[in-house]
């Protein structure tokens, strides 16, 4: 893999831990917008009832002691302020204490508690944190859809850099062939007079000529092969063993398309049936091959294939043949149609 190659994957994989990243933290977003629109509902969390009283049995209320206020004459309260120099401790029972050490006056603070058990009060604490919970909410709305929309960005960024990647490889098999199903040599049985090896250049070049009418140049292959393992399962029944695909390495590009353009000739020869020569293709375009074949209606003699590496389709006899780039320009061609 060339330094450039390298570089456009190193990138990719930065791009699409991002993205992970981003998909990560909208989840956890929508997570808080949603426990935020559960108390705006006003939903209790489950098993936050664990501790009530049951129904129908709840505490007697404990009559809370009145504070009553006696006016003193002038001599009463010399006695009493002389009382509370000798005995300061009795008073603080009867007096609150605030956090920074202030005095309250019993009064006021049973008049504060009061005040609080009211429906106004309540009402009011309600619609504060509603109004609270309403701002909080707008504030992850948006949060949500700032990064769904940079995540969509980078979706569409990581489909070019893919695309990219995917035709950089396919470049580099543009020269090649595949032929499948073309008989090979069979390996001799024990005991029969030795077979010679399959020499693939000389088959290649006898196809060619015999079955396709292309006389290939001497120097216009640079090599050919098997591709796999030899298959030497003993034949039961009559069957025959499936050959293995020739790869076609060409020097001549010109020599390869002639090649490439003549299969169409193998419909109609004998004994050729199930013998394809098809261009080599890296993953991705198989699949998409694959996938654009499976969904095209061949009742309606629509077609698909490839050409320099390129998938294209076919969808009336007379149309112009549509290049598909990818699964989202398929069901863009067919949702057309």
């Amino acid at each position: 893999m060339s330094d450039t190659e390298n570089s456009r994957e190193n990138s990719l994989e930065r791009v699409k831990k991002d993205a992970k990243r981003r998909k990560k933290t909208v989840k956890s977003t929508e997570d808080s917008l949603k426990a935020l629109e559960d108390v705006l509902t006003l939903k209790m969390p489950a098993g936050s009832q664990k501790h009530s009283s049951p129904k129908g049995k709840r505490k007697p209320k404990r009559d809370k002691p009145e504070v009553s206020s006696v006016e003193l004459s002038s001599e009463e309260e010399m006695d009493t302020s002389n009382e509370d120099s000798g005995s300061g401790r009795k008073d603080s029972k009867n007096t609150n204490t605030s956090s920074d050490g202030a005095t309250i006056d019993p009064i006021v603070f049973n008049s504060l508690i009061a005040a609080l058990k009211t429906d106004e009060m309540k009402d009011f604490m309600v619609s504060a944190v509603a109004n609270y919970v309403k701002e909080e909410t707008k504030i992850l709305k948006k949060k949500v859809n700032s990064l769904e929309k940079r995540l969509d960005e980078q979706d569409i960024v990581i489909e070019a850099m893919q695309g990219e990647i995917n035709m950089s490889k396919q470049e580099k098999k543009n020269n090649i062939l595949r032929i499948a199903g073309l008989p090979e040599i069979e390996v001799a049985e024990e005991n029969e007079p030795a077979i010679p090896p399959e020499i693939t250049m000389d088959r290649v070049k006898e196809f060619s000529h015999d079955q396709l009418g292309i006389n290939i140049p001497k120097d216009a292959i640079y090599s050919t092969y098997r591709i796999g393992k030899l298959n030497t399962t003993p034949v039961v029944g009559g069957e025959k063993r499936r050959p293995r695909d020739i790869l076609i390495n060409f020097n001549s590009h010109k020599v390869k398309a002639d090649m490439y353009g003549a299969r169409i000739k193998l419909r109609n020869l004998l004994g050729m049936k199930n013998v394809y020569v098809n261009e080599d293709l890296t993953k991705t375009q198989i699949e998409l091959l694959k996938e654009t074949k499976k969904r095209i209606n061949r009742d309606l003699k629509q077609t698909a294939w490839t050409l320099e590496g390129a998938v294209y389709v076919k969808l009336e006899a007379k149309a112009t043949p549509v290049k598909v780039d990818n699964i989202k320009k398929l069901n863009e061609i067919l949702k057309k149609d």
